[in-house]
């Protein structure tokens, strides 16, 4: 009965501890000085590396814009034919400017270069190349990719190229758009000086393993379209400052009214190229700092953006408000508080400033003014949309929070209008589906936010745990075999017979379920942050030596045949008595309280048999911390716990001379090499000998006397980390 309740993978037990140490691993001086000469021989090894393969590369990564989408739509045999094209055009023009094709993946292509200036050179007339094939294509046979390059040292392999400069040239080729090269900073260094390569400054990118973000350049491919593209940004920044500017609020209806005309003149001679020139020089300047340092605040780079705040003069709103910002993201509360009204009293129109005082009251818990503010912000304008998605995010927060599931829905559908790309928006929208039952919409949600950030710990959870739910509901034999269990189980209770081991002593998985998840105090900022936790630690758990968990499916439906919801199951006495009758040995209570800045986390792990508390664990970590690195935390001091609590047990099944037959194996923890003590079958449990695994199968193991001292038969037990 119990063996039909696992549905999950175990892995063994790996225990190390007491006199088993001593015998293996040596004295602690002997071990130390182990450590110490291994280290000291793998630095000399990457030394060694380094120095034979190490090479400073420029390397080139190539990219079609909408290649996955041209397949799925014109069939394999046209993108075929379009790749074809593709590489004829590519493959001469690098090999003309003495560069190598290091491999293609796809419709990628990665290529290096010894010179960093042959390698822009390329990546221009690579670009000019294909604009000239697209004016004369047919629209099905128009080529249109993006160019990253970066140059710095690589480990070299044959012809193959390895490392950070691989790396950071593939993170660079994504931040420009179809017909555009983008370089690194190194590149941008190597080339700046050339009279005839056109580079500018792009943006800010943030990557993975880098503390300061990537500096990003755009190669142009002539003077004219540089000199276009600075003037229409220019026009842009400016015009989008002034428009935003000149809105009030309905306090100032009247000034606005009257000043209607001074702002219609003012915007006419704007528009005349005259008087515009006359303007760029203080105006633009303005914006280029104000859109700049909240570039630098979203790449974390507080330092900078300050500077590019405090560089606009005091008495323009855009420095208070971008000081304000500054000083939140710093958590100086008191000081963006005071920022935010100094910014509001020199322009009441502002948007962000009511934002940043709407997190602060987020932050500590009073949702319902924090709401306000960012309804009034989401009726103003501001030039850099991300703000404005900002508070729509946040009213989501509040109203998810408060249950209104569709008012939430349609939030977040308004946050994402203004920032698109925000993961932690695109993934607060599919927790949200699913939770309404929406799982094919949840799904999407959740593969354009793996799209963007395919290495987000809390995005790939979700990703994969709706995966699951929608692969479970489609799987009709796993369905049978639920149905199976319950028709047993629920005959169980009517019977009022519970699950008895027929062999008490002998070590079986340990089976567990999370009956309670609860939060008090402050919420957290991202949708779904608590299951992420009970996803990712019941994962994790599932991972450890022999522990099994119990199947949510067959949960939910032995709940259902209950006639029990899962609120039921706060009720601490209904979850121990479904844990009895499910066979659980433990029972999981997770409860989250909110603190300011921070969350204070405990876990609890309840035996069913004694309703004991037999392992709990808390922890308190800033809400900006790593999440992984927190349960990663916490799954070593559960699994530290568990070998405590759950040492592993067995018998001799049978004996052959100095051979040991051992009635378990490795789904229960055993592994070759494992010293277990051996105790004469008595109330005393007296202490016999040892022996030592030699060999291990899923349920079965065979090992040797080691120390004996009586004799030993196929009655006597065996444990493997007694004191």
């Amino acid at each position: 009965m119990y063996k039909n309740l696992r549905f999950t993978h175990r892995s063994s037990f790996i225990f190390k501890q007491g006199w088993q140490q001593e015998i293996f691993m040596g004295s602690k001086d002997e071990k130390l000085s182990g450590i110490e000469d291994l280290l000291r021989e793998k630095e000399k090894i990457e030394k060694s590396i380094n120095e034979r393969f190490q090479e400073y590369v420029t390397i080139m990564f190539t990219d079609i814009a909408g290649y996955t989408n041209f397949v799925e739509t014109h069939g394999d045999l046209a993108a075929k034919s379009l790749l074809q094209t593709h590489n004829d055009i590519i493959f001469s023009i690098i090999e003309q400017h003495s560069g190598n094709i290091i491999k293609t993946i796809g419709d990628a292509i990665m290529a290096a270069f010894f010179n960093t200036k042959d390698a822009v050179i390329a990546a221009a007339d690579i670009q000019k190349a294909l604009k000239l094939h697209n004016k004369n294509a047919e629209t099905i046979k128009k080529i249109n990719i993006r160019i990253g390059i970066h140059a710095g040292n690589a480990l070299k392999d044959g012809n193959d190229y390895f490392g950070d400069a691989v790396n950071i040239a593939a993170r660079i080729e994504p931040t420009g758009s179809a017909g555009q090269v983008m370089v690194s900073r190194p590149v941008y260094n190597s080339v700046k000086d050339d009279k005839n390569i056109f580079c500018s400054f792009h943006s800010l990118k943030k990557a993975k393993g880098k503390s300061e973000p990537l500096e990003v350049y755009r190669v142009f491919l002539s003077n004219e379209e540089q000199i276009a593209w600075k003037d229409k940004k220019k026009r842009k920044d400016v015009s989008e400052i002034i428009t935003i500017t000149a809105k009030p609020v309905k306090q100032f209806n009247l000034m606005w009214k009257l000043s209607l005309p001074v702002v219609f003149l003012f915007i006419l001679l704007f528009i005349y190229p005259g008087f515009l020139n006359r303007i760029d020089i203080t105006s633009n300047e303005i914006v280029e700092k104000y859109l700049d340092g909240f570039m630098y605040l979203q790449n974390g780079d507080f330092v900078n953006a300050k500077k590019k705040f405090l560089d606009i003069k005091e008495d323009d709103s855009r420095s208070q408000e971008g000081l304000a910002a500054v000083a939140y993201r710093m958590r100086e509360y008191d000081k963006a508080n005071q920022l935010s009204e100094k910014s509001l009293k020199l322009n009441a129109g502002n948007l962000y400033p009511r934002v940043i005082k709407g997190n602060i009251l987020f932050d500590n818990g009073n949702y319902n003014k924090a709401k306000e503010l960012y309804k009034e912000a989401a009726h103003l304008d501001t030039p850099i949309k991300w703000q404005k998605g900002e508070a729509f995010f946040r009213l989501g927060r509040i109203s998810s929070f408060q249950n209104n599931s569709a008012k939430a829905l349609e939030y977040y559908n308004q946050a994402m209008a203004y920032d698109e790309k925000n993961t932690d928006i695109i993934t607060a929208k599919g927790i949200l589906l699913e939770k309404m039952g929406e799982l094919t919409q949840a799904m999407e949600s959740f593969q354009t936010a793996q799209k963007l950030a395919p290495n987000d710990a809390f995005v790939n959870a979700f990703h994969k745990s709706i995966q699951q739910k929608i692969a479970d509901g489609q799987d009709k034999e796993q369905q049978k075999r639920i149905d199976t269990l319950i028709d047993d189980l629920i005959s169980r209770v009517k019977e009022n017979k519970t699950f008895e081991a027929a062999d008490r002593w002998t070590s079986r998985p340990v089976t567990l379920f999370f009956a309670k998840m609860e939060r008090k105090g402050t919420i957290p900022l991202r949708e779904g942050q608590d299951e992420f936790f009970k996803l990712e630690i019941t994962e994790r758990l599932r991972g450890l030596q022999a522990v099994d968990i119990v199947d949510r499916g067959l949960l939910d439906k032995l709940l259902q045949e209950l006639k029990m919801s899962s609120s039921d199951l706060s009720n601490a006495s209904t979850a121990l008595e479904l844990g009895r009758i499910i066979s659980a040995r433990l029972i999981g209570n997770l409860t989250f309280i909110g603190l300011k800045n921070e969350t204070r986390l405990y876990l609890k792990l309840i035996e069913t048999e004694t309703s004991a508390i037999k392992i709990s664990i808390s922890e308190t970590f800033d809400n900006e911390s790593n999440l992984d690195d927190i349960i990663n935390t916490i799954i070593r001091k559960v699994d530290e716990k568990l070998k405590l609590s759950f040492p592993i047990k067995g018998r001799i099944s049978n004996m052959e001379g100095n051979k040991i037959y051992i009635n378990i194996g490795s789904n229960i923890g055993v592994y070759s090499g494992m010293v277990m003590r051996i105790y004469s079958n008595t109330k005393e449990k007296k202490l016999a000998g040892a022996l030592k695994v030699t060999s291990v199968e899923p349920d079965k193991s065979w090992g040797e006397i080691i120390k004996e001292s009586e004799k030993i038969n196929n009655q006597f037990l065996l444990e493997s980390n007694a004191l």
